[in-house]
C-alpha cells in the first residue's frame, strides 16, 4: 500500500509539472485561433510561434511581415549593440497585442476567389473602446488561415 501511495504521489507531481508548462496549439482552420496565437506570444514570450503565422505566399503587408519576423529580430538583438529600433518596434507590438482580445463578429469576404477574414479585436482594456478597436485581416491558403494585413 505504501508503494502505491508513493507512486501515486510521484505521478501527481509529474502531472502537476506538465500542467504548469504552457503551449498553444494553433488551429489554422480557425482565424480566431491564429490571432489568439499572437496574444499568447505576448503573454509567454514564445516568439517562435510567430514565424509560422504569416501568409505562405509572402503577400502579407509590411506590418504582418514584421510581426512574423520577431523571432529573427530577437536573435539580432542578442548579436547587436544598437537595438533602439528593434526595442521600439517590440514596445509597439506589445502595446497593441499584450492585453488584446477578440471582440466582435468576424467578417468574411471573398475577392477574386481568395477568402479573407477580418477579425476585430480590442488592443487594450481601456474604457474608450472605440479608440482601441483594431482588425487583423487573415487570408485562407490551402484550407488554412494566415495573418495577411494589420
Amino acid at each position: 500500500m505504501k508503494k502505491k501511495v508513493i507512486v501515486l504521489c510521484f505521478l501527481i507531481h509529474l502531472l502537476g509539472l506538465t500542467a504548469h508548462s504552457q503551449s498553444y496549439e494553433i488551429d489554422f482552420k480557425n482565424p480566431e485561433s491564429v490571432l489568439n496565437a499572437v496574444f499568447y506570444v505576448t503573454k509567454t514570450k514564445d516568439y517562435g510561434i510567430l514565424q509560422c503565422l504569416g501568409d505562405p505566399m509572402q503577400k502579407s503587408n509590411g506590418n504582418v511581415k514584421r510581426i512574423c519576423s520577431i523571432p529573427y529580430m530577437i536573435d539580432l538583438m542578442n548579436e547587436s549593440s544598437d537595438n533602439s529600433d528593434l526595442n521600439k518596434f517590440l514596445d509597439e507590438f506589445f502595446s497593441i497585442f499584450e492585453t488584446g482580445r477578440i471582440s466582435g463578429q468576424i467578417i468574411n469576404e471573398k475577392t477574386e476567389g481568395i477568402e479573407y477574414a477580418n477579425v476585430p479585436f480590442l488592443k487594450s482594456n481601456s474604457e474608450v473602446v472605440e479608440q482601441n478597436i483594431k482588425s487583423m485581416k487573415l487570408v485562407k491558403r490551402y484550407g488554412n488561415w494566415y495573418l495577411y494585413s494589420f
